[in-house]
């Protein structure tokens, strides 16, 4: 792992990817970065938590956070093994957190949602379900925002998706060759203002990944 990074509740692992053959492996790795909204975060794990699928680990990216104590002690309090804690030396962005959870993480299916984010119990269910019967390499949620209409997902096509993209930024499961495949997400500084999910997107969309 980065020498930038730690885990509070592990031994360090490689930075290439993750060192899988300690445990019996969960079937989904849930990542949660976290760094600016602690408050939000409890309700963010309890609502993975209550997921029917039981069969998941998920892992909390701290980016430096100077709240980090009080996202410490919501990962404590949740009481529950599957949560692992994972902090950086330093501020590295989004992108950054969601690389090494990736890179933490046990699991060949992967699902990053940010700590205001919400899962409906049957998410991880209903994902893996479709992931399953169309052999789709990412299987894309339709959303619900507080307030505002429902997101209605459809893949842009290649010229479409430099402009923009209905594709979200979060909550969408992945085969974990995916992220290899493509090198993760770029760490860029110049993306960390809110473009690194275009960029991730772009890349997806021209490497003709399948998704549904």
């Amino acid at each position: 792992m980065n020498e930038d990074v730690r885990a509070a509740t592990e031994s360090p692992r490689g930075n290439a990817t993750a060192d899988r053959t300690d445990d019996r492996a969960p079937t989904i790795s849930v990542i949660v970065p976290a760094y600016n909204k602690p408050e939000h975060l409890p309700e963010c794990l309890r609502s993975i938590q209550a997921q029917t699928f039981a069969d998941w680990e998920c892992i909390v990216v701290d980016d430096c956070s100077p709240q980090g104590e009080e996202i410490r002690q919501v990962v404590e309090g949740m009481q529950d093994s599957r949560f692992r804690l994972v902090r950086h030396e330093r501020n590295r962005g989004l992108a950054a957190a969601r690389n090494t959870g990736v890179r933490s993480a046990k699991a060949e299916l992967l699902l990053w949602i940010d700590e205001d984010d919400l899962l409906k119990p049957r998410c991880l269910e209903v994902l893996k379900r479709e992931m399953e019967a169309t052999g789709a390499e990412i299987v894309h949620p339709q959303l619900d925002f507080i307030g505002k209409s429902n997101w209605r997902m459809r893949v842009p096509a290649r010229e479409e998706v430099l402009v923009d993209t209905s594709l979200a930024s979060s909550g969408y499961l992945i085969r974990r060759q995916v992220w290899e495949k493509l090198g993760g997400m770029d760490e860029a500084e110049i993306l960390r203002l809110g473009r690194e999910d275009h960029e991730w997107w772009i890349r997806v969309i021209h490497s003709e990944v399948r998704i549904v």
